[in-house]
């Protein structure tokens, strides 16, 4: 097996199709197919469905993607390690952090690095907690901050943060009010985020739990826009006590605690049981661990910035074996 073929079939596979691959690599269409039934000989498996629409991986094409893309990585790591033996620690490292945590942080984050590991690029993508779970177990990412709880199998979770879920409720609504019990929240018209969610699978158990029918009028992706819509006074939500920060806009709302403990959204680092660390990557780790420690600190220490997250006593990514079942 050549680390060319191991290129060449992943270029197949973000291009979907023989021909556009052949034309991104600048080489013939017959040559690249002739290498990739090298490569299937070799491996005494089909790689590539093909059909008229393109190709698709098998199974055993999806598990070899899954190792090539962290081969290729760890030889390029290894040039940077070789090349950088005795200065400074150098490569490419992938952070995906959620929206809310890059606007919060990611400045900071590219700041430190440049000034402290001169020699790592960084690569920084956003998106929701499963998207990036995803491209983490895929080898696409080599950390990633995620605000899921549930467990996913080849994941080690770090928590690092957690804070409380409020019911949040249009002007004048629910000044005053004390905690809101579960059968309460569920008479409201609620505007609730959409599924997959850990907020939502977490009032869903909960409903389901009490025996409960909840109110639901409309279901939304973007935790601004919903947020806008109660502001709007078109129903009640249920999120983070931060979202109060990351409004889009200034309009008022009120905000009332859910009378249900341990209804909260955690923070954790998480890093991919089956791809090790490079020491660019593990640098970064730390990095952000420090950044995310400092910044938990000063929004505690603020009283005018509204609810902040509570800092958890940060535990070491959960063991071997005691992985989770997703």
């Amino acid at each position: 097996m050549e680390l060319r073929q191991l290129r060449y079939f992943l270029e197949i596979l973000e291009a979907g199709s023989l021909s556009r691959a052949a034309t991104s690599l600048y080489i013939a269409q017959p040559a690249l197919s002739q290498q990739m039934q090298k490569l299937e000989a070799e491996l005494g498996t089909p790689l590539l469905t093909r059909s008229a629409r393109g190709v698709t991986p098998t199974d055993a094409g999806r598990r070899l993607a899954l190792h090539a893309r962290h081969i290729l990585e760890q030889v390029e790591q290894a040039g940077h390690v070789a090349r950088d033996a005795g200065s400074t620690i150098g490569g490419v490292v992938a952070v995906g952090l959620p929206r809310s945590i890059q606007q919060w942080l990611g400045l900071d984050l590219l700041q430190a690095a440049r000034a402290q590991l001169p020699g790592v690029q960084l690569r920084l993508a956003d998106g929701p907690s499963g998207w990036l779970t995803e491209q983490l177990a895929e080898g696409r990412l080599d950390l990633a901050m995620l605000f899921e709880t549930r467990r996913t199998r080849g994941l080690a979770l770090q928590a690092i943060f957690e804070e409380p879920l409020l019911l949040f409720g249009p002007p004048g609504t629910l000044r005053g009010r004390g905690p809101i019990p579960p059968a309460a929240a569920a008479a409201l018209p609620l505007i609730l985020l959409s599924r997959p969610s850990d907020i939502r699978d977490q009032l869903d158990r909960l409903w389901e739990r009490d025996n409960l029918q909840p109110r639901i009028v409309a279901e939304i992706d973007s935790p601004p826009l919903l947020l806008r819509a109660v502001q709007a006074g078109l129903g009640y939500a249920v999120l983070p006590a931060s979202s109060l920060e990351d409004a889009e806009t200034q309009e008022p709302v009120d905000t009332a605690a859910l009378a249900a403990p341990g209804l909260v959204r955690t923070a954790s680092l998480a890093t991919s049981r089956l791809f090790p660390l490079a020491p660019a990557a593990d640098a970064i780790r730390s990095l952000l661990l420090e950044l995310l420690q400092e910044r938990l600190r000063l929004r505690a220490a603020s009283s005018a910035r509204g609810p902040m997250p509570v800092l958890a006593d940060p535990s070491p990514p959960n063991p071997p074996d005691t992985e989770s079942r997703p």
